[in-house]
């Protein structure tokens, strides 16, 4: 899996456990589907990953939303109620595990971000930057293009061919002697992924 998968895995992560805390989601449907995401980018074994298998382990016989129908009323009455008791006692535990959990892969999404701006700073195809202070903000619009774009890409040649298309959508046509830049800057964003 590419480095941005990854990172678009963990947006969704800390999308979904953001969801959590301001209570827009279920926390145990919630909690399986961020399981399901670490699964499919290998990362179950994260430390904080580990306790929030427990807490959902303790819970499989809880159906999902889907499968509820199927299960008789009195059977739905007492794996609630037993749920609800957790929840109220490890109230405080299971939120601080998911704001953890928030900033171990936010903190990764904002590594590859700034290992991104890095590389566009480096090459400034359309000289937007002038100093330290302006490095984050000079390419933010781009970068959010960027990141979309990168989990399609198979190869260098195809994120060079993104990088086009993006920054001719945004400025316009590009400068002859511009266009070698996009496969310099294509190079280092390639060799970031992999």
């Amino acid at each position: 899996m590419s480095k941005a998968n990854k990172v678009q895995g963990y947006k969704e992560i800390v999308s979904t456990a953001n969801q959590i805390l301001q209570g827009e989601i279920d926390l145990l449907q919630g909690d399986r589907s961020i399981l399901q995401l670490a699964a499919n980018l290998d990362c179950l074994e994260d430390a904080a990953l580990v306790r929030l298998r427990g807490f959902v382990s303790e819970f499989d016989d809880v159906p999902s939303e889907e499968t509820r129908n199927n299960f008789g009323k009195d059977y739905l009455s007492e794996v609630d109620k037993n749920l609800q008791s957790y929840l109220d006692k490890n109230k405080n535990s299971l939120l601080s595990l998911h704001k953890e959990i928030i900033n171990i892969y936010q903190q990764q999404i904002d590594q590859f971000e700034s290992s991104l701006i890095s590389k566009l700073v480096k090459h400034d195809p359309i000289k937007v930057y002038f100093n330290d202070l302006e490095k984050k903000y000079s390419y933010e619009n781009e970068i959010k293009l960027i990141q979309d774009q990168l989990p399609h890409c198979n190869s260098e040649e195809q994120v060079s061919d993104r990088l086009r298309h993006i920054f001719i959508d945004m400025y316009g046509e590009v400068p002859k002697e511009k266009k070698g830049i996009f496969d310099k800057l294509a190079k280092d964003i390639w060799t970031l992924l992999n």
